[in-house]
């Protein structure tokens, strides 16, 4: 057994982007433990967060420091070989993956991917998804598949958001994608949830993928 990437989420308390020096230093303090933590493991992704700023209004200054955190994170990535990779995030400064792709250009570095999330996607992105998909193509290196509304960006159960999974699918089989989907679950640790209760969210999730996934799959076929 082995573990393909992690979600690095502190950057969204500790954006990249903030105008407080301190706050940028301890974010960038967190991905290097995070790189250290996924060397040891063997993990070969970390998914970042990508935020300028979140809690706090964000601007040119913002988006500057960010690029500039970010160089110092390419770094960190080629020294220890382990790629990273934006998540399609529930903002708008990398909400979509062409603007996800101005950066990663901008910054122009071998470790640097793309990894989105379908629910978020879909909500920035939802009348060109198929060609959000087809442009960043050569950059993707995994999927988030995940529920969402216009509004909400998490703990929405699958079936019940606005995210069309069988549209989305087709779109990914068309670039002939065949790496890995990792199934974002969130927990509200309600006090009278039992192991079992968790154990059947999980079950149900997946068997919702594969609906969906095969649902695409036989529809992608017939043309």
């Amino acid at each position: 057994m082995y573990i393909n990437s992690m979600c690095l989420s502190a950057n969204r308390r500790f954006p990249l982007g903030s105008k407080d020096v301190k706050v940028r230093k301890h974010g960038l303090e967190l991905i290097h433990k995070a790189f250290i933590f996924a060397k040891k493991l063997g993990i070969r992704i970390i998914q970042l967060a990508g935020y300028d700023e979140y809690y706090n209004p964000n601007d040119e200054i913002t988006k500057s420091n960010f690029i500039e955190s970010m160089k110092i994170v390419c770094d960190l990535a080629q020294h220890y070989s382990i790629q990273i990779a934006f998540e399609s995030m529930d903002t708008f400064f990398m909400g979509d993956l062409t603007r996800i792709l101005n950066v990663v250009n901008t910054l122009d570095s071998p470790m640097l991917s793309i990894y989105p999330d379908i629910g978020n996607l879909t909500q920035f992105a939802k009348e060109n998804f198929a060609s959000e998909i087809e442009l960043a193509k050569n950059k993707i290196v995994a999927f988030h598949f995940k529920d969402t509304t216009h509004d909400t960006f998490k703990c929405i159960p699958f079936g019940k958001g606005t995210v069309d999974f069988v549209k989305a699918f087709k779109a990914i089989f068309k670039i002939n994608y065949c790496g890995p989907y990792m199934i974002e679950m969130w927990n509200k640790n309600e006090p009278n949830q039992t192991f079992e209760d968790n154990i059947k969210e999980i079950r149900d999730a997946h068997d919702f993928f594969e609906q969906k996934y095969k649902e695409a799959l036989d529809d992608f076929k017939r043309y």
